[in-house]
């Protein structure tokens, strides 16, 4: 019972590592095909000669893009667990941080409205601070990007459990 307890530990040891590489792996092996499409395709629009075509070549661009996007957040994904994995991490009062970082925001962001909501007195998490900030910044940015300009991003932070929401 114990050799077999010790043997599927090591299985599932394994496992969980070619899980943890497989994004890593997967970007490495589709950034090959994606760069020939994309060359394919950048030589096709400098020999097409119709509208059509044209319009049909912008749309696999645009495919590409995203497709790089995609393969640029996964890399980004397996580097940013694996610092957080090492990182020294620290305790953060949101309650005194967010509302300084609203303010950043507001220089950065002058053309849209922003509002911050915390009604608690303290809300703490364990936290690597600079990562804290990395996550705040793609937060607004995508707020920023996807609201509408006449209405105000807010930004609302509580403590549901023991966890933080913003």
């Amino acid at each position: 019972l114990s050799r077999s307890f010790s043997n599927i530990v090591e299985r599932l040891t394994q496992y969980t590592n070619y899980l943890e590489n497989m994004s890593s792996r997967l970007s490495h092996e589709l950034r090959t095909p994606v760069t020939v499409v994309r060359s394919s395709l950048e030589n096709l629009g400098l020999t097409a000669s119709n509208d059509e075509s044209a319009v049909y070549i912008e749309r696999a661009e645009e495919g590409i893009k995203r497709l790089n996007l995609i393969l640029t957040n996964m890399s980004e994904a397996t580097r940013l667990e694996q610092m957080l994995q090492t990182s020294e991490k620290e305790k953060i009062d949101l309650v005194r941080v967010l509302p300084g970082c609203v303010e950043g925001y507001k220089l950065a962001y002058p053309e849209s409205k922003l509002e911050i909501d915390i009604s608690e007195q303290y809300i703490y998490i364990n936290g690597v601070p600079e990562y804290r900030a990395q996550l705040l910044d793609k937060l607004i940015a995508n707020a920023v990007e996807f609201s509408y300009l006449w209405q105000p991003v807010k930004i609302f932070c509580l403590s549901l459990r023991d966890h933080a929401v913003i």
